[in-house]
């Protein structure tokens, strides 16, 4: 999971399940252990949001915000990347659904948020 500042954008994204008194820690643990979960969202109000494939499409970066967002990845890195962006960016995150085989998120098309590209089989 990778773990950043910032939200769902609300008229591209729906949650699934929405859970009331979990850590935002608790809720990056509850999308992690779910297959088909692609992202939870927390803020200081102790509610947890997840997303799965196709339930969310663009998030909106803020580093001054409280929100936070932890994004499912399948990537294993041999160097440290410097920015969120770095690793992010154009990774193929494969899974074994139904509709939908893979997810892309794309950094770099719109200042401020990352856009993610869904592939169906």
């Amino acid at each position: 999971m990778v773990l950043m500042k910032g939200s769902p954008d609300p008229s591209t994204s729906y949650p699934t399940t929405i859970l009331a008194g979990l850590s935002f820690d608790d809720c990056v643990s509850q999308c992690f252990s779910n297959d088909l979960c692609v992202a939870s969202y927390g803020n200081n109000k102790s509610v947890c949001y997840l997303y799965l494939m196709g339930d969310i499409s663009k998030i909106k970066t803020d580093n001054t915000s409280d929100d936070k967002i932890g994004m499912k990845m399948q990537k294993t890195c041999t160097t440290c990347p410097l920015t969120v962006s770095d690793l992010l960016e154009g990774v193929d995150n494969s899974f074994d659904a139904n509709v939908t085989s893979s997810y892309q998120i794309l950094t770099k098309e719109t200042p401020g948020y990352y856009r993610i590209n869904y592939s169906n089989l």
